[in-house]
């Protein structure tokens, strides 16, 4: 009987600038990283997904081309994380995202019996429904685990707006259409992706 797999996924939120990860990104990742020995036992293994495969610009040079999910898999293997044990995962949003990642899960990690989110407490006002219905959806249960003290007041009250959005679109039955349309607006991503979110 193989091992149980335990999946932690790390949610990015930017860069600081091209080739490098912003403070809540790297914080996020921290505490993925601290409490991950607490959850594995003599018959279980760890794996890491991070999200964000989107360059900071494409096609400028060849740095350029790292995008937020390569370097937070190099960030966790210079901490000792094998790097057979990280997975990039496609999604240019918070739906997109969810829905790609807990299908990965599903179809990849068939001994997966926890699966971890790690973000932002502010990331989850809105994303904590999407990825757990993302995840229900794919026979998992989902458990979260939110980050204090990072991002800047204008992120928070996007976020809170995007809060509303998503809950009153719930609400109204809607929400498979507002998933259509952050994820088209979203798309341009794949070309260059500066969001601020610790502002």
């Amino acid at each position: 009987m193989g091992k149980k797999t335990i999946v932690i996924a790390a949610v990015a939120c930017h860069f600081e600038e091209a080739g490098k990860l912003c403070l809540t990104t790297m914080r996020r990742l921290e505490l993925a990283l601290t409490r991950a020995g607490c959850y594995a036992g003599e018959n279980e293994e760890v794996v890491y997904l991070v999200t964000g495969d989107v360059p900071f610009e494409k096609g400028k040079d060849q740095r350029s081309e790292q995008t937020l999910a390569w370097l937070q898999r190099e960030y966790l293997v210079n901490r000792g994380v094998s790097w057979k044990k990280v997975f990039i995962m496609d999604g240019v949003g918070l739906f997109s995202e969810a829905r790609n990642t807990t299908e990965f899960v599903r179809n990849t990690f068939p001994n997966c019996w926890k699966f971890i989110i790690f973000s932002s407490n502010w990331y989850f006002w809105p994303g904590k429904l999407i990825w757990w219905k993302a995840a229900r959806k794919s026979g998992l249960r989902a458990e979260f685990v939110p980050v204090y003290k990072n991002g800047g007041s204008r992120t928070k009250w996007l976020y809170g707006a995007y809060a509303v959005v998503v809950w009153g679109c719930l609400f109204i039955g809607l929400v498979g259409i507002l998933d259509l349309l952050m994820t088209q607006l979203q798309s341009r991503r794949v070309n260059s992706f500066k969001f601020d979110g610790c502002g």
